[in-house]
């Protein structure tokens, strides 16, 4: 279930989910696209989404959206959209039409405030994307990439090393070599192309300071949600 619509009241939640349409996304399915505001904005339940800056040919991911949050929220009528924005994984959402969304988020709406502070916190997390890609090491990125995917889906990730790379914007080599500093560590472990997260303290130290947890200001403030407590062993599957 998506986070931000259960961090809403429930009268402005159900006002919400009565005019939410469940929809299949697919993998590399583009939820946006550099030109014209898209007509839709998805809340995901199940899935990753990447956020990309794109230019010549050539792409990068700025942000990750999961089932704390939603896509396409920061646009207003007659917007144009900037960055496009790519399922990673196969997934499932409900969406909206962008403009029914913008009735309801009227001002002084609990809406409001937490699409406000949902986008506050997605804004830090495109700065952090920004200051690993130009600070960070590779090993220290990948770090980051792994704990944020762990955050969003949990025991499993089903997307191949190649594509990794693309995200982080590196060669693929680079993520390979990564990935067996991070198991020669202990910090990891692969079996049958399954990565499983022994230390997830070693990898938060590894991160920092380019990595904040998934669950956004927003759901911390209207939820009470602590992104801190969760399981030091969890298993992300990568296939080459």
């Amino acid at each position: 279930m998506n986070k931000f619509l259960n961090a809403l009241p429930e009268p402005e939640r159900a006002q919400l989910e009565s005019l939410l349409v469940p929809v299949a996304l697919r993998a590399h399915q583009a939820l946006a696209k550099p030109g014209p505001a898209p007509r839709h904005v998805y809340f995901i339940d199940r899935g990753l989404a990447s956020i990309l800056a794109t230019g010549h040919g050539h792409e990068a991911e700025v942000a990750m959206i999961g089932s704390e949050g939603v896509v396409n929220a920061s646009l207003c009528r007659n917007a144009r959209c900037s960055l496009l924005v790519r399922m990673v994984t196969p997934g499932i959402a409900r969406r909206i039409e962008l403009d029914a969304l913008l009735r309801i988020a009227g001002a002084g709406s609990k809406l409001q405030v937490v699409l406000q502070l949902y986008l506050q916190a997605q804004m830090t997390a495109q700065c952090q994307s920004a200051l690993a890609a130009a600070r960070g090491t590779i090993p220290q990125r990948l770090a980051r990439w792994l704990l944020m995917a762990e955050d969003r889906l949990g025991a499993q990730l089903f997307v191949s090393q190649e594509r990794i790379a693309a995200l982080l914007g590196v060669r693929r080599p680079s993520v390979t070599n990564a990935v067996a500093q991070l198991r020669e560590a202990g910090v990891v472990s692969q079996l049958r192309g399954q990565i499983q997260i022994l230390r997830r303290e070693e990898l938060l130290r590894l991160a920092a300071p380019f990595y904040t947890p998934a669950a956004s200001e927003a759901n911390q403030a209207a939820a009470g949600v602590n992104p801190c407590e969760q399981q030091d062993a969890r298993s992300v599957t990568l296939v080459s």
